[in-house]
C-alpha cells in the first residue's frame, strides 16, 4: 500500500458507519427529541407571541445546536465517541489494512460530513413534527424554522440582492475569510481530538478562547484605527460600497496557514498513534 486508495478509504468510512450504528442511531434520536422539546418548549413559553416568532427563536436556537455539534463532533473524532477510544478498539482500528491517511480521512469524513449530516436530518423531521402537531391541534399550519435556520447559516453576500449593495471584490473575499475561519476552527479542533483523549472538546475550546483574546490584544485592537479588514463608504446615511484593505489578505493567508499547521501535526500525531498510550494524550513529547 505504497498509494492513497479511495476504494480503501471508502472502506474504513465504511467500517466505522458499521460498529458506530447504535452511536448514530443514539445521535439521531437524541438531535430530534431535543429539537422538537425545544420548539415546543418555547410554543409552550410564549403562548401569546405570533408564530413567526416563536419559529424565529426556536431556528436561533437550532442553529446554535447545530453548530455547536459540529465542533463536539470534530473534537470528540478519536475517542469513545466513534469507538476509537478503548485499548481493544484502537487496536482494532490501527489493524485494519489501510494507510494512515485513508484512515484519517474517513475519521474525519465521519464526524465532519456524516454526523452532521445526519444531525441536520434530525432537525429538519423533528421540524416537520412540530408542524403536523401544530396541524392536529387545530393551531393551524405554522410557518416551518427550516427557511430560517438555512437564513443563520447563509452569508450576507449570498443574500438576495446583496451582489446590488456589495461589490464582487467584497464579496469574494467575505467568503474566503469566512472559508478559512471555518477551516481554522475545524483543523484547531481536529488537533485537539487528535492530541488529548480527555476534554478534548473544553481545552480546546478554552485554547481557542485564549488564542483569540490574545490575538485581538496584542495585534488587532492598537491597529484598528488604521488597519481595518474593510472600509465601508457611507453617504448621507446609506452604504455606498464596502472596499477591502490589504490587511485582509494578510489575514486570510495568516489562517490558511495555521488550519495547514494544525492538520499536518494532527496527522503526525495520528501516526505515532498506540495502543498503549498515555492517559492524557495520544502523543508522548519525550519520546519523539
Amino acid at each position: 500500500m505504497n498509494s492513497f486508495s479511495i476504494k480503501r478509504c471508502w472502506q474504513v468510512l465504511c467500517w466505522l458507519l458499521s460498529v458506530n450504528r447504535v452511536v448514530l442511531l443514539g445521535l439521531f434520536s437524541g438531535v430530534f427529541v431535543g429539537i422538537f422539546l425545544i420548539e415546543m418548549g418555547i410554543l409552550i413559553m410564549l403562548p401569546d407571541s405570533a408564530p413567526r416568532e416563536c419559529v424565529r427563536y426556536s431556528s436561533g436556537l437550532a442553529t446554535s445546536i447545530l453548530l455547536l455539534l459540529f465542533v463536539v463532533f470534530v473534537s470528540t473524532a478519536f475517542t469513545r465517541f466513534t469507538h476509537l477510544g478503548s485499548k481493544q478498539q484502537r487496536a482494532t482500528f490501527l489493524m485494519l489494512p489501510a494507510m494512515n491517511l485513508e484512515k484519517f480521512l474517513a475519521v474525519m469524513f465521519y464526524v465532519t460530513v456524516v454526523c452532521t449530516s445526519l444531525s441536520i436530518l434530525a432537525v429538519a423531521l423533528a421540524d416537520c413534527l412540530r408542524v403536523g402537531l401544530m396541524v392536529l391541534l387545530g393551531r393551524g399550519l405554522w410557518p416551518s424554522s427550516i427557511p430560517w435556520i438555512i437564513g443563520n447559516l447563509t452569508p450576507i453576500v449570498l443574500e438576495p440582492g446583496a451582489d446590488s449593495i456589495y461589490p464582487l471584490s467584497f464579496r469574494v473575499m467575505y467568503l474566503a475569510m469566512l472559508s478559512v475561519e471555518i477551516l481554522f476552527v475545524h483543523a484547531h479542533y481536529t488537533l485537539g481530538a487528535t492530541l488529548l483523549r480527555k476534554y478534548s472538546f473544553v481545552i480546546s475550546s478554552i485554547v481557542l478562547m485564549l488564542w483569540a483574546f490574545l490575538a485581538f490584544k496584542i495585534t488587532i485592537r492598537p491597529m484598528y484605527d488604521e488597519m481595518h479588514l474593510f472600509h465601508t463608504i457611507w453617504e448621507k446615511g446609506h452604504l455606498v460600497t464596502v472596499e477591502v484593505n490589504g490587511v485582509a489578505y494578510i489575514f486570510v493567508a495568516m489562517l490558511f496557514i495555521a488550519a495547514t499547521a494544525a492538520y499536518w501535526n494532527a496527522y503526525r500525531i495520528f501516526k505515532h498513534f498506540e495502543i498503549n498510550s498515555n492517559k492524557w494524550t495520544n502523543y508522548d513529547i519525550l519520546k519523539r
